[in-house]
């Protein structure tokens, strides 16, 4: 009969040892929780006796008025520190267009994230339309012709960029990529002044 456990001491001695673990670690866990349950006691009944008090005015108004501070502290600072934005920051909303794979790439943001992107002819601005091939994608301007062709071939419209790896959507993320990294490291982003 074939024995289930291949190495049935070995893993007794594992269990044994991660047992005895376990169990030396209790009393110090115990003693942590103890002390931590104490301190948490020892806070809610002060709160307790602090509410219950007599003052001039009642404790639960402490309470109301107390917390009224609280968010007329916080609020200012959390509107401050959002109206505070790094340089870095301002300077890559306004990086919005660049010339990338031979061609005039424009975006929006949304956030930090890039939205809207496309390309354009560099020579008369139309939008761009794409085709891809195999393991590439051209962005073709139906305005501008090939350089030699007449008008017949003018519908077909010139290549303006080609992006190597893949279809569209392959284009598009290299492109944004490309854009992350030159935000990353400073490259053509416009200055705040």
């Amino acid at each position: 009969m074939a024995n289930k456990q291949p190495h049935p001491v070995r893993n007794g001695i594992i269990a044994t040892v991660v047992g005895g673990l376990i169990l030396s670690a209790i009393p110090q866990f115990r003693g942590f929780l103890v002390e931590v349950m104490s301190w948490t006691w020892a806070g809610i009944t002060w709160v307790w006796i602090a509410l219950v008090s007599h003052y001039s005015i009642p404790g639960w108004a402490f309470l109301i008025v107390g917390l009224f501070a609280l968010v007329g502290f916080v609020l200012p600072c959390i509107i401050f520190l959002s109206w505070i934005k790094p340089e870095n920051e301002l300077a890559y909303r306004n990086y919005t267009q660049d010339m990338l794979y031979g061609t005039k790439w424009r975006w929006s943001w949304i956030g930090s994230e890039i939205s809207n992107l496309w390309c354009f002819c560099p020579s008369c601005d139309a939008q761009l339309v794409y085709s891809e091939v195999y393991a590439k994608t051209d962005f073709i301007c139906e305005r501008c012709s090939p350089a030699g062709a007449d008008r017949y071939f003018r519908l077909q419209g010139r290549v303006v960029a080609t992006v190597e790896g893949g279809g569209k959507d392959y284009a598009l993320s290299a492109v944004k990529r490309e854009i992350l990294r030159r935000i990353r490291i400073g490259e053509s982003v416009p200055s705040n002044s």
